[in-house]
């Protein structure tokens, strides 16, 4: 069951800068492509077949809801549930946003996919101890926003609660990936196994599309001068030209597809839900070539 370690090499596409970045994923995909010779071009997925994707994967999941908890199930089933429902709504939004062209939007949400799929399969590691410090870590950004608001006069929190919150610490989304990386892929046979060598990270493994995903989307996220490209063409040297442009091929939002299979892979592992054949076989008829 080779589905998620094959897939990434087709999802990387490297108008990023800096040039540090791009070649080493450059390297990455040519070593991929070795491996796995019949994924599918990056420039070979139309936006409408990755939308059918993500909506199929999408009804997978609803199939599977409403689903009802007891007090005596502990606070893990709801929570698994939760986040996969969750990551269903996201590709859903996706979906709606490739359909209308708006990649940059769209790659947004890969960002917002891989975190909250780092962040499921990191508590899946030890579900007990990572739900606490899940939740200590809101607390902890609710603070932070508290301490904010105090400079205009508002509070977010009584001295008491705030009193209880102070020192607990925020969660590290590459840490999560790192760990999530250790325990999941001598597991599943999708996961790619994290190198143990130091200064050395293999780009396709949940730790590598850290930097792959979270880390160069942040710059459409945070309206940095990236964040523009969709928009301006370089017609000559002295003129520009604004517009909105459709994009009919695909970038980085592709990878939305199997980030949500991979959360969906490991859950049912634990739960023996959804259907994981039916989602492979939606993965792989995307990614794969024949």
């Amino acid at each position: 069951m080779a589905m998620f370690a094959c897939p990434m090499h087709v999802l990387i596409v490297l108008a990023f800068r800096p040039a540090a970045i791009a070649n080493a994923w450059h390297r990455a995909a040519r070593l991929a492509a070795t491996m796995v010779p019949k994924g599918r071009p990056m420039d070979s997925l139309r936006n409408d077949e990755v939308a059918a994707a993500l909506l199929r994967l999408a009804v997978v999941v609803d199939s599977e809801f409403p689903r009802s908890y007891y007090r005596g199930e502990g606070e893990w089933p709801v929570i698994a549930a939760g986040h996969i429902a969750r990551m269903a709504e996201i590709a859903r939004s996706a979906a709606l946003l490739i359909q209308a062209h708006a990649q940059f939007d769209a790659y947004a949400l890969a960002r917002v996919m891989y975190e909250q799929m780092v962040t499921y399969c990191w508590i899946a590691v030890e579900p007990t101890t990572h739900i606490r410090r899940w939740k200590d870590a809101a607390e902890a950004e609710q603070l932070k926003a508290h301490e904010e608001a105090k400079r205009y006069w508002f509070k977010m929190l009584t001295g008491g609660q705030a009193r209880r919150v102070n020192g607990k610490e925020p969660l590290s989304v590459e840490q999560m990936a790192r760990e999530a990386d250790n325990y999941w892929s001598p597991r599943i046979e999708g996961f790619r196994v994290l190198s143990g060598k130091k200064h050395k990270l293999d780009l396709l493994t949940i730790t590598g599309l850290y930097l792959g995903i979270y880390r160069t989307s942040s710059r459409i996220v945070h309206a940095q001068v990236h964040s523009l490209e969709s928009v301006l063409r370089q017609v000559t040297g002295t003129k520009v030209v604004v517009e909105r442009r459709a994009a009919h091929t695909v970038s980085f939002a592709p990878t939305i597809v199997p980030l949500f299979a991979m959360a969906i892979e490991a859950h049912h592992t634990q739960f023996n839900w959804p259907d994981v054949e039916k989602v492979r076989e939606i993965n792989n008829a995307l990614l794969w070539e024949g």
